[in-house]
């Protein structure tokens, strides 16, 4: 059975059955959780801050409109599990984030492998979870950070914002490039390299660094 799901005015939970349903989070002040599970969904999200998983299946995820467009905080977060998934940022007012080692997203060309063959629309922050991922950002003001594994980040243009977020043993030995633009680069556990390229670059926590005007 195909259900269609509506949040209300308060924090919403709403869970997808065997169907192809369509969740959307209201206007409601949030923060909302809408799941697809089994099906090829469709989820909106509202005007709070949600989060969104679409689960198995081709799904269609919809980030809401939301003021806070350039940070990782604020933002909605989407994830559009195992299928063939369309994820719409709606220009920057979401996060995708993939958790599936490993994943090769490139936001320029709008398309995300290894948790299935992924369309990504609009999309300015990435955040993945597994291990030996490639990620390659926009020429415009990208938030990417990186988990388990030995990543590579091509930032592109822009003022972009690059992190290993691994504070464990296990981090590995990741490979940033900024690109054009002022970007900052982050390090943490394991042998990182940092290369700022052009503009005004700061870096941290790295092994080796290239191209920085500022280093921490």
């Amino acid at each position: 059975e195909n259900d269609t799901l509506l949040g209300g005015p308060d924090l919403d939970l709403l869970i997808g059955g065997k169907g192809s349903d369509r969740l959307s989070a209201g206007n409601g002040n949030g923060p909302n959780q809408l799941y697809g599970n089994a099906g090829d969904d469709l989820l909106q999200g509202g005007e709070s801050k949600d989060r969104l998983e679409g689960g198995p299946g081709d799904d269609i995820l919809r980030a809401g409109p939301h003021p806070h467009k350039y940070w990782a905080y604020g933002r909605d977060v989407l994830r559009g599990g195992s299928g063939d998934d369309l994820i719409d940022g709606q220009n920057g007012n979401a996060c995708a984030i993939f958790v599936t080692s490993p994943v090769q997203v490139d936001l320029g060309n709008g398309r995300a492998t290894g948790e299935g063959s992924d369309s990504v629309i609009g999309i300015r922050c990435v955040q993945t979870a597994g291990k030996d991922d490639v990620v390659v950002g926009t020429n415009k003001r990208d938030v990417i950070t990186t988990g388990l594994g030995d990543d590579t980040v091509f930032a592109r243009g822009g003022p972009d914002w690059v992190m290993d977020n691994t504070r464990s043993r296990s981090g590995g030995d990741d490979i940033f490039y900024g690109g054009r633009g002022d970007d900052s680069l982050s390090g943490m556990e394991g042998y990182d390299t940092l290369r700022g390229g052009s503009g005004f670059d700061g870096c941290s926590d790295g092994e080796s660094t290239q191209g920085c005007e500022r280093v921490s």
